[in-house]
């Protein structure tokens, strides 16, 4: 998948999902051409998933989810950001895990703290690594 396709696709889903998505990552192609399949070593590499919660109690929080995580086999805890002197954890268990990486969002309750909770939308794109074709993610 070209950048640009993935900042167009990533747009569409933004207003779907109750919290945004950001995907960071690193990209290996530095000949600067826009296929990113042939980039110096391959394409790109996506190394975390932050996600921001939905608003509660008049704040957000955000959580990061390491790419390597989808492939566990156990559940995974994350620690959210602090806003307003407290955090909150998410928990996503080995088959949530696997319903991400296969690219269906999956929705998590966070841990309440100061009397509230947030919600998380933990979702990814699934790359078919075919740049020219214009349904592939």
């Amino acid at each position: 998948m070209n950048r640009r396709r993935f900042i167009i696709e990533a747009g569409k889903a933004f207003p779907i999902l109750a919290g945004a998505i950001y995907v960071v990552g690193c990209d290996s192609n530095t000949d600067g051409d826009d296929n990113s399949n042939n980039g110096n070593n391959g394409g790109n590499r996506t190394t975390t998933l932050i996600v921001v919660s939905s608003v509660s109690a008049g704040h957000s929080h955000s959580a990061t989810m390491p790419i390597a995580d989808l492939n566990s086999t156990t559940s995974k805890t994350y620690q959210s950001s602090s806003s307003n002197s407290h955090e909150h954890s998410v928990t996503l268990s080995a088959a949530q895990l696997q319903t991400i990486s296969g690219g269906t969002a999956v929705t998590v309750t966070s841990s309440s703290s100061e009397g509230h909770l947030h919600n998380f939308t933990f979702s990814i794109a699934v790359d078919d690594d075919v740049d020219d074709d214009p349904g592939g993610y």
